[in-house]
């Protein structure tokens, strides 16, 4: 907080300035030995002592900061697609959480209220590959809350067995509840 904002707020304020652990503190605070695994570790993970506790997903506000800092890149479309998704369940008001079914990940729960739903996220379902890697987590679970995957397919909407496809897009512009119809 500024100075002048803090004083607003509440008439005090105390500045705390944080830097990362330059890689020598990274070493020690991980109990690690300087190896080229351990810098290029400290190249990925940083210097944020939290963070090497955390090897969950992370989301931007707005995909536009990625850009800003790494440009458009094709290959970040599944990403781009998740972190417009996260966003959006977290404006619907939803606790969002990432799920597993045996040694599968479920993309994204999303719980408000009595509601749950299972979310996937894939650009296409061109292949089979990719069909099987998205509805085998939803497959996996054995419960009556709804399932959902949302891609860039434009294929009608499709329920397979209780798992209903839509088109990420027209998702985006439905009503809060994100439950859908089919």
């Amino acid at each position: 907080m500024s100075s002048e904002l803090a004083t607003y707020v509440s008439g005090r304020y105390i500045t705390i300035n944080v830097k990362p652990l330059s890689y020598k503190e990274f070493l020690y605070f991980n109990k690690e030995k300087d190896s080229a695994d351990a810098f290029q570790k400290f190249l990925t993970v940083g210097g944020f002592p939290g963070l090497k506790d955390m090897m969950e997903k992370y989301y931007f506000a707005d995909q536009g900061l990625l850009f800003l800092l790494h440009g458009y890149r094709d290959s970040y479309i599944n990403g781009i697609l998740e972190n417009i998704l996260f966003t959006e369940l977290l404006r619907r008001s939803y606790a969002v959480y990432i799920g597993k079914a045996g040694d599968t990940e479920i993309d994204f729960v999303a719980v408000k209220g009595a509601e749950t739903i299972y979310v996937q996220v894939a650009y296409l379902l061109s292949s089979e590959e990719a069909r099987t890697r998205e509805y085998r987590p939803l497959r996996a679970i054995n419960d009556n809350y709804a399932k959902l995957i949302l891609t860039m397919d434009n294929l009608p909407e499709s329920n397979d067995g209780g798992i209903i496809r839509k088109n990420i897009r027209e998702w985006l512009l439905t009503p809060q509840s994100i439950i859908p119809s089919a």
